[in-house]
């Protein structure tokens, strides 16, 4: 933005064609007029430089809306700058692109009231988008004003009420700091934009962060899987791997995830190879190096482990920037596909055997994805995308049904017995319905990453799958209730009806 602008008055530049309708249920074009204006070169050209406010914004009359450029013919210098100020209160349409050239009569902007513009972005939307705005928060008028983000008050993904804050503000001016306070201007979902590592300075017109009314949207806009199809010159079957992976970056091609200690990134995907499904693990040489009988498990929230052991050694990962990178690979079940799609995943084990160690992790994710809320998200929605893809794209595509090599866990074989539980969390008033083998036990891990969440009663079951069944029975019942995945907004004799189901 150019620093030094005039003060002229930009009704000497502009004017209102519409200025006869006053009332707010009009709208109002501004037509931009050189010939009337004593300030502009006639023989210089305008171009229109920045705009500093978002097609569909609300605006105020007075706000400063946009600035313009003029460079002096011949020399190509810029001669003059203004920055111009909205003539209306209202919704703004804009109609001129940055660096677009400016002519006399050119129609530059709409002013709609609210209601009257398709692609208005004001809080009543499903989702409401907050670009930060300088003139709004700056405490010195024509001072030296630089704004960062000093703290979220709100995790990705979490459900904020109206009023609460989001993000406290740093204003650094010329003479001293001061801490703002921004809120939330609806109900609904916070989906960060803002979200680079050690990136918090703020920029007008920069988009901070959306709230969508379901949190299906910021799911579907945020976590984006790109996949890669190969022919193979040798065999012609379709080789299906990934590009991109949770929307983290080009050449992230699986879910990466942290070790407790913070000390081993540890990445999978799943791969169709040869019409075979793999799980992939990736990983850095100097990290971890997997050998023939390590062992990754998975566990996921019904108390469900799935194992995996190495059969072969390790290779080199094709990777256009990371050298150390290597990988193996273990054939999946369609079974352990699904489960990876529908049930929450908890953490994920190592077992190195000839070092004699293990190593825990999973508790967080990568970038996009870092909360361990959205990194179950991620598995899920990644491990579904997989599943239809390898259908629509393998002709007669026949799944593994068994793993010679499946590992039963001893928690398994002990507790055959299972139960339907349901939970509520006293924040939100949101139930859960599931299954596991010992609900006690499922409630004080849901605690650790939420502690509003207790348990209202289960029932058990002699076998897994009777309890699958009658959990499938009970969100079946109440799938117009379904927020996402298991979570149900009960009323007071639904949750009652359950408790009175389980308890009996």
């Amino acid at each position: 933005m150019f620093r030094l602008f005039s003060k002229k008055q930009d009704n000497e530049i502009v004017t209102e064609t519409n200025s006869q309708q006053t009332d707010n249920n009009s709208s109002l074009d501004v037509i931009f007029n050189i010939i009337s204006s004593p300030l502009v070169n006639k023989k210089g050209k305008v171009y229109l430089y920045e705009w500093l406010k978002n097609d569909g914004d609300w605006v105020e009359e007075g706000q400063p809306l946009y600035s313009i450029v003029q460079f002096e013919e011949g020399s190509g210098e810029i001669s003059d700058a203004w920055q111009l100020v909205a003539k209306k209160n209202g919704i703004v349409q804009l109609l001129k692109k940055k660096d677009e050239l400016i002519q006399e009569g050119d129609k530059i902007y709409t002013i709609h009231p609210k209601g009257k513009y398709s692609l208005e972005n004001t809080p009543s939307k499903e989702s409401f988008n907050f670009y930060f705005d300088n003139f709004k928060y700056s405490i010195q008028e024509n001072s030296y004003n630089f704004f960062e983000i000093k703290e979220w008050n709100k995790q990705d993904g979490e459900l904020v009420k109206q009023g609460e804050i989001i993000l406290t503000i740093n204003c650094d001016t010329t003479r001293y700091n001061k801490i703002i306070n921004h809120y939330a201007e609806k109900d609904g979902y916070i989906d960060k934009v803002k979200t680079r590592p050690g990136i918090n300075s703020l920029h007008q017109n920069e988009l901070i962060y959306i709230i969508h009314e379901k949190d299906e949207y910021r799911i579907k806009r945020k976590f984006i899987n790109t996949s890669e199809i190969i022919i193979d010159d040798f065999t012609c079957k379709k080789i299906i791997k990934w590009k991109q992976v949770g929307n983290n970056d080009e050449y992230s091609t699986g879910i990466t995830s942290k070790s407790v200690d913070n000390k081993i990134s540890f990445t999978f995907s799943f791969n169709n190879i040869d019409e075979k499904d793999f799980i992939i693990f990736q990983f850095y040489s100097k990290e971890i190096m997997l050998s023939k009988e390590d062992v990754v498990s998975f566990l996921f929230t019904d108390n469900r482990i799935i194992s995996f052991i190495i059969k072969s050694s390790s290779y080199k990962a094709y990777h256009p920037y990371i050298e150390k990178l290597f990988e193996n690979k273990v054939q999946i079940t369609d079974d352990e596909l699904q489960h990876f799609e529908m049930q929450q995943f908890l953490k994920w084990k190592i077992i190195l055997k000839k070092q004699n160690q293990e190593i825990i992790g999973g508790n967080e994710g990568s970038y996009q994805y870092q909360t361990h809320k959205n990194l179950t998200i991620v598995i899920n929605k990644f491990a579904k995308e997989y599943r239809e893809l390898v259908r629509s794209e393998i002709p007669n595509y026949m799944p593994l049904l068994q793993r010679d090599t499946l590992l039963i866990s001893n928690e398994n074989i002990v507790s055959e017995e299972c139960y339907v539980y349901l939970m509520i969390d006293t924040n939100n008033h949101y139930n859960k319905i599931g299954i596991s083998n010992k609900p006690e036990w499922r409630e004080k891990t849901l605690q650790s990453e939420k502690p509003t969440i207790e348990l209202l009663a289960y029932k058990k079951f002699v076998s897994r799958k009777m309890a699958s069944s009658f959990e499938k029975a009970l969100h079946d019942t109440y799938a117009n209730k379904r927020i996402r995945g298991e979570w149900f907004q009960l009323d007071t004799k639904d949750i009652e009806e359950i408790k009175i189901t389980l308890t009996t």
